[in-house]
């Protein structure tokens, strides 16, 4: 992507800058560094008055509701009008569902429940017709709701009003209070979903339907560890420090009572509490109730600055989060990652994603929720044991999760380089013929969007001109930019293949003996498998035909600080040692290679006993051609279906191969269970139902060559 305001990503929040939400500010400023243009669209007018330095590092527009002056006014009727014109029946659906329904049940049924959902329906309305009017003028091509809430909503409307794909990311009080119906439903249009923790990943792929399960991504928070870094020196001695909105979640007033009884048992402390909130009145209330004015004091809403100062300073970061009837809860506080980055020890409660920061006696300590007695008991280890505080704060900020953003939000700014890279493709629908002609694919495209080609160089761009140039062959596909962005995207992330692998992974990508497992991804294409794989811990070597490739894919581990091993050759001959991996991995190349029986017994040769291959077969009897997209060519001679295929025009003379469909090699399954059963394999069918009744149907189905185009399945040695 580029900063010519081509291609921007619009982020919907409900107001922007808010001062608790410095994850959001720090993914807006990873953003920017990672060179993806954002524009920031915000629901309401607030602004926090207090402000941190990493604010006025964000260069990004923001747009916000239309003020009340007539031009105001007039830019919201042009708004409702260009509505209209790009999409009439979008803007009458949504006018429909939000405005004529709501206010047909209000007469129906007047009471106060329908009028208030007329109220928040309409509202929704008007703020999706605003935002998407500003997101066309502002050229954005994908929106990013943060918050699956409100600015949910107001992303999917938009893309009902627009087309504007969505995606989002849920954190705490939406992920677990919003209906599970509902989130299902955004999640089966979205492209993607972003969870901060892995108990919210999970969470949402439970609710996700089973096709839908991929979409969801976990990318954690970050922050600066520029700023905050670990000081053991200069603590102040009894120091409790908790940061946070003065919210019931949050737990300060268990916080307060613990307080109570730390100065019932005569110990010296002071208590601070940073942030602002609803229930600071019940707060002063309790504080005076318990006698603690001289031992707590409430510092309202500060910069990041003065927290940073008052983290350095502290003995421990406390914050008793806790689970409210309905749901409301905490995911993974960043005020606890901020205080682990600079050593101090926190305690807080198994909560949401908290367990997955922080250990309970390792690096930091966990106390059971709503029980002051033993979070007492807790701070009042750390502030009597020093040994203790300063071993759990040099393991604080040693964990996994105190990472910096640019780290952590790497995959995020990959995923929206890659929807950029789709939506120059997707441009090739209206590239003339002459433009075909004049050039590549990807420099037609760019033309045709007005970005400069040359300013188009990332990994993946490398990967799109690579991949475009056959798309001549496909010109006649109506769905062509839909399938560009799916081969974009499943280069990008093997998530499928790499769950397939899974089944043969341990822990932290480790074989059944403890040692790395062993990878060969024979045919690796662009390395997207490889890269992944080996970023997860797993030894993979990729070996591919094409020189390109092999450039390609050593360039993309690079990208990810990956020293891939590449190997250029075929997979007839493997130049590798026998018995040396642990999974072969042969997707998508068995139809294409000269010989299929030699690609078997060199991966019977290099795969260790007791190792498994990885393989995908082409139906012989497939009645839709999986590569020339033809119904029945695949039930007449291959003579006869090369000159169809001719006829039609979509042959693939424009690929290097230039393969007809008599040079591939296809099998019904029984055929290939015996072809492995003679090069001394066993064959697992891994997409067999586990019911009995249903595997015998899907067996029936599979001897019969019923059923599927392309299936996987997997070798084991004998």
């Amino acid at each position: 992507m580029t900063d010519s305001g081509s291609g921007k990503i619009g982020y919907v929040v409900n107001a922007y800058p808010v001062v608790s939400e410095t994850f959001l500010v720090n993914e807006l400023r990873a953003m920017e560094l990672g060179g993806v243009p954002v524009a920031i669209f915000t629901l309401s007018r607030r602004q926090d008055s207090v402000r941190h330095g990493a604010h006025d590092d964000v260069a990004a527009q923001r747009h916000g509701p239309a003020s009340r002056s007539p031009f105001g006014w007039w830019r919201s009727v042009r708004a409702h009008a260009g509505g209209v014109a790009a999409n009439r029946s979008g803007y009458m659906k949504v006018l429909r569902k939000d405005m004529l329904q709501p206010a047909a049940a209000a007469l129906r049924q007047p009471g106060r429940e329908t009028w208030r959902n007329l109220m928040t329906r309409a509202g929704l309305f008007f703020a999706s017709v605003r935002v998407a009017d500003q997101a066309v003028r502002a050229k954005v091509v994908h929106l990013h709701a943060h918050y699956a809430k409100e600015p949910l909503d107001v992303a999917a409307r938009v893309r009902s009003l627009r087309r504007i794909p969505y995606s989002f990311a849920a954190h705490a009080k939406d992920l677990y209070t919003s209906p599970r119906g509902r989130l299902r439903r955004r999640l089966r249009d979205a492209r993607f979903a972003v969870a901060c923790h892995r108990h919210g990943e999970k969470r949402l792929q439970k609710i996700a339907e089973a096709r839908d399960r991929d979409k969801v991504l976990r990318v954690a928070h970050g922050i600066d560890t520029e700023i905050f870094k670990m000081t053991l020196a200069g603590r102040e001695a009894g120091l409790i420090v908790a940061v946070g909105r003065l919210t019931p979640k949050k737990g300060f007033d268990v916080l307060l009572r613990a307080c109570g009884l730390l100065d019932a048992w005569g110990e010296s402390f002071r208590c601070v509490i940073v942030g602002e909130g609803r229930t600071r009145d019940e707060l002063v209330a309790l504080i005076d109730e318990l006698g603690l004015g001289h031992r707590v004091e409430l510092y309202g809403q500060q910069p990041q600055e003065r927290v940073l100062e008052l983290y350095q300073r502290a003995t421990v970061v406390a914050l008793p989060a806790r689970v409210l009837p309905g749901g409301n809860r905490d995911g993974i506080a960043n005020v606890l990652v901020e205080a682990m980055a600079t050593g101090v020890p926190v305690v807080s409660t198994p909560v949401g994603g908290i367990p997955e920061l922080v250990r309970d006696g390792e690096n930091g300590l966990l106390v059971p929720p709503d029980e002051p007695q033993a979070l007492a008991k807790a701070l009042q280890e750390i502030l009597n044991d020093p040994d203790l505080a300063q071993r759990l704060g040099r393991e604080a900020a040693a964990a996994p999760h105190v990472a910096d953003f640019r780290k952590t939000n790497r995959s995020l700014i990959e995923c929206f380089r890659a929807i950029a890279i789709a939506d120059v493709a997707g441009a090739v629908e209206r590239v003339s013929s002459d433009a075909w002609k004049a050039g590549g694919i990807a420099d037609s495209a760019a033309a045709c969007l007005g970005v400069q080609p040359t300013r188009i160089e990332s990994v993946e761009s490398a990967i799109a001109r690579s991949i475009m140039p056959g798309l001549r062959a496909n010109a006649w596909r109506p769905d062509l930019s839909r399938m560009v962005r799916r081969r974009l995207w499943d280069e990008l992330y093997k998530s499928r293949r790499l769950d397939e692998i899974d089944l043969f992974e341990g822990p932290n990508g480790s074989s059944n003996g403890g040692k790395p497992l062993r990878v060969l991804d024979v045919g690796c294409g662009r390395g997207g498998l490889t890269v992944a794989l080996r970023a997860r811990g797993v030894s993979a070597v990729a070996i591919d035909m094409r020189r390109r490739n092999c450039r390609v894919t050593r360039f993309r581990g690079q990208r990810y600080d990956q020293d891939v091993p590449v190997c250029n050759g075929v997979g007839e001959t493997l130049p590798l040692r026998d018995n040396s991996f642990d999974v072969v991995c042969m997707l998508e190349i068995l139809e294409h290679v000269q010989d299929p029986l030699l690609l078997l017994k060199e991966a019977r040769r290099v795969c260790r006993p007791g190792g498994k291959c990885l393989i995908t077969v082409v139906n012989r009897w497939a009645h839709l051609d999986p590569h020339f997209h033809l119904w029945g060519i695949n039930f007449i001679p291959r003579v006869l279906a090369d000159g169809y295929i001719e006829l039609r025009r979509r042959s693939k003379r424009s690929w290097r191969d230039n393969q007809a469909l008599g040079d591939m090699h296809y099998f019904s399954f029984g055929k290939f269970r015996r072809f492995a059963v003679s090069v001394g394999f066993d064959v697992l069918d891994t997409e067999c139902p586990d019911t009995p009744l249903r595997g015998a149907i899907h067996r029936l189905a599979r001897l019969a060559s019923l059923g599927f185009n392309t299936t996987t399945v997997v070798l084991v040695p004998r």
